[in-house]
């Protein structure tokens, strides 16, 4: 079994949550999308999960379907196929510290860094805290100093009320030297360069023996770029970022309604 469209047979498909898939920050998917993926999953079509949430995360959102799908997490920082890490990339200290001391010394946001998928944080603010542990179950271990961390950083990422169009420049201003992303209406991710959610598809798809032509793409924020411009057919969201719909191939209003037209 496989699936054409537009005359291409489709071998993977490649979607983010946030904003495609998953709306209002939750950590279910409706059963209708499930469900679709799992008619894509019977087509014997590789359906790729590529968010910025950790990998952990991921999973728990993905739990139906885990074991029978890839992951791409923290927007490229590493890849699972099949339970096994691929690869992963860290942040070094310097550019770590750099970051921690604009942030703070500008009051852009609340701070929070991943080590392997553990969040840590060292937010006051019972409010974020709420949220990101209750709301989100990204579940942070608190800290009194970030600085402190010893263990490798692989993604570190600020979430900011008033959104991220706000803050946005002056970190890209104030950071050369490190990749600075919108991830979300209200977030924001520092990356290595050269990390990105499009790379990150490659490296996954010569593992498993398949090009990029051979699928398609859906994103909405700026961190989809790359996996949405280099993917066969790239597909932004209506909603998303001008930026990344300009590098889709089509534009659509929902993701599922498009899986749904695909899948057929």
């Amino acid at each position: 079994m496989s699936i054409i469209y537009k005359g291409r047979e489709i071998k993977y498909i490649a979607s983010d949550l946030d904003g495609t898939l998953l709306f209002d920050e939750g950590h279910e998917l409706e059963q209708e999308v499930y469900d679709v993926i799992e008619k894509i999953i019977d087509k014997d079509v590789l359906f790729i999960v590529a968010s910025g949430r950790t990998y952990t995360n991921e999973l728990e959102i993905m739990e139906p379907l885990k074991d029978k799908i890839s992951f791409i997490a923290s927007n490229g920082v590493t890849c699972y196929h099949k339970g096994k890490q691929l690869f992963d990339n860290v942040i070094d200290k310097e550019h770590a510290l750099k970051i921690f001391e604009l942030v703070n010394e500008k009051q852009l946001g609340h701070l929070f860094v991943s080590c392997n998928s553990q969040l840590y944080s060292a937010s006051k603010d019972e409010k974020f805290i709420h949220h990101m542990n209750e709301d989100l179950h990204l579940y942070m271990k608190l800290v009194d100093d970030l600085n402190e961390i010893n263990q490798p950083i692989d993604k570190i990422s600020i979430f900011n009320e008033d959104g991220y169009q706000s803050v946005l420049p002056t970190l890209k201003d104030g950071l050369p030297d490190i990749k600075v992303v919108s991830s979300g209406n209200q977030w924001i991710d520092f990356l290595p360069f050269g990390v990105n959610k499009g790379n990150a598809l490659k490296h996954l798809l010569k593992e498993v023996g398949l090009e990029l032509e051979d699928g398609i793409a859906f994103g909405d924020q700026d961190n989809d770029i790359e996996m949405v411009s280099e993917a066969g057919i790239g597909f932004g969201m209506k909603s998303g970022t001008p930026s990344l719909k300009a590098s889709a191939d089509e534009i659509v209003t929902s993701a599922i309604e498009k899986l749904k037209e695909i899948v057929a």
